[in-house]
């Protein structure tokens, strides 16, 4: 049953790092956006400067970080949907710990009821042993004065 236990809390455990993962990953995603929106905002600033100014460069630069903003949403969205994940997988590994918990408890428990009971047969055998020595010495002692007396 423990090692029943042990295995799904090491799941759960896989489960987190994955989740964890899967965030450290947005995250990435998230930064190399950012890196991206400050490049094109760079080539959109060259692009305006000067007598030349390059019209249709500035509108692909315009379109593409749109593009980047609205994959940055869908990056942020999904980082909320990972942290609720993450959450709910961090709250099933507590519980798997705390069952694990339990269940060693309880094996200690019982190891140290099995190590009372088995002390106190131990002592009772004992505890015979001595009483039919006792009593053997007591007889034999009952006999030599018994042949001692006239």
């Amino acid at each position: 049953m423990l090692q029943l236990a042990e295995s799904q809390r090491d799941e759960r455990r896989r489960e987190v790092a994955a989740a964890m993962e899967a965030v450290r990953v947005l995250q990435e995603r998230h930064a190399e956006i950012d890196t991206e929106i400050q490049d094109v905002r760079r080539l959109k600033g060259a692009a305006s400067l000067g007598e030349n100014v390059r019209v249709d460069q500035l509108i692909d630069a315009s379109r593409y970080e749109l593009l980047l903003r609205s994959q940055q949403r869908e990056i942020k969205n999904q980082q909320s949907q990972v942290d609720e994940e993450l959450e709910r997988r961090r709250l099933l590994l507590v519980e798997a710990d705390r069952h694990v918990q339990t269940l060693e408890k309880l094996r200690e428990r019982k190891r140290a009821e099995h190590q009372i009971e088995e002390d106190r047969a131990q002592q009772r055998l004992l505890d015979e042993v001595a009483t039919m020595r006792f009593t053997r010495n007591r007889r034999a002692t009952g006999r030599l004065g018994e042949e001692n007396l006239p």
